[in-house]
């Protein structure tokens, strides 16, 4: 019998947990939408989008080990990036195509809830 209620209490759990997860997943915009959005910005500043390499950064690690860096480096610049803190964004990078190019990345940060472009960085 204790058994059976043990399974019964798992089941429930794992039920409540499916449902909590699939509402925030509701509530946030698609991969797929997060680059319309970045692809768009990055149009409206002039630049050309075929002849860059497009990065979804997955729980923006390159970006936290840039803004690390940053920090240490140029921490008055990195300051810039306070905005972010708080905040649930998804970086997306774009570079170059053409390896030989030192330089010309540019990381567009979007709101992953509303959509919104909350800022941009970009490498000399």
């Amino acid at each position: 019998m204790r058994f059976k209620k043990r399974i019964v209490q798992i089941i429930v759990f794992m039920i409540a947990c499916l449902i909590i997860n699939s509402g925030c997943e509701q509530n946030m915009l698609t991969r797929e939408k997060i680059i319309d959005i970045a692809n768009r910005e990055v149009i409206s500043r002039g630049l050309q989008l075929d002849d860059k390499e497009i990065y979804y950064d997955i729980d923006n690690v390159k970006w936290k080990d840039m803004l690390s860096y940053l920090r240490e480096n140029s921490p008055d610049f990195a300051k810039r990036y306070e905005v972010l803190e708080g905040r649930y964004y998804q970086a997306i990078v774009y570079s170059p195509k053409d390896k030989h190019v030192i330089g010309g990345v540019l990381w567009v940060f979007v709101d992953r809830k509303t959509g919104e472009v909350i800022t941009v960085f970009g490498e000399k």
